[in-house]
C-alpha cells in the first residue's frame, strides 16, 4: 500500500507541475497578445493623427501624406500579423491590401481636381472618405482592446 501511495503522490506532483507550467505559458501567451494588440492599436492611431474625419474637407496636404500613413499601416500590419491565428491573418492581410489599394489608388483618383469637378463630385469623396474610416475601423477589430 505504501508504494502505491508513493506513485499516487508523484504522479499527482507531476501532473500538477506540468499544470502549472501549462497555465503559465498560456498567460505569457495572451500577455504577448495583448501587448500586440496594444501596440498596433497605438500605432495605427498615431499614423491616422493627422487624417481629418469623414466629414471634414481633405486638402492635398491629406493626400501628401497618405503615402506615409501607408507606410506605417504597413509596419503595424506586419509586427501585428504573426500574433493572429492562419484563417484570421489570412482574413486581416486581405483587409490590408483592401486598405492599401483604396490609400494608393482610390484616395488619390477621387480628390483629384478633374475627378471632383467632372467625376463623381462631392458624393464620391464622400464616400471614398468613409471607406477609409471603414476600412480603418475593419483593421482595428482584429486587435481588441483589453
Amino acid at each position: 500500500m505504501p508504494i502505491v501511495a508513493a506513485c499516487i503522490t508523484v504522479v499527482g506532483g507531476i501532473f500538477v507541475a506540468f499544470l502549472i507550467h501549462y497555465l503559465s505559458k498560456k498567460r505569457e501567451s495572451i500577455a504577448r497578445h495583448a501587448a500586440a494588440c496594444s501596440d498596433f492599436r497605438a500605432a495605427i492611431q498615431t499614423a491616422v493623427i493627422k487624417i481629418p474625419s469623414a466629414s471634414q474637407h481633405w486638402s492635398n496636404e491629406v493626400l501628401a501624406t497618405l503615402p506615409n500613413v501607408s507606410i506605417a499601416f504597413g509596419l503595424a500590419v506586419a509586427a501585428f500579423s504573426h500574433h493572429l491565428s492562419g484563417s484570421n491573418r489570412l482574413r486581416f492581410e486581405s483587409a490590408w491590401l483592401d486598405m492599401k489599394k483604396h490609400c494608393e489608388e482610390q484616395i488619390p483618383k477621387a480628390l483629384s481636381a478633374s475627378e471632383v469637378l467632372y467625376g463623381g463630385g462631392k458624393a464620391a469623396t464622400q464616400a471614398v472618405k468613409e471607406t477609409f474610416q471603414a476600412h480603418v475601423k475593419t483593421l482595428l477589430s482584429y486587435a481588441p482592446q483589453t
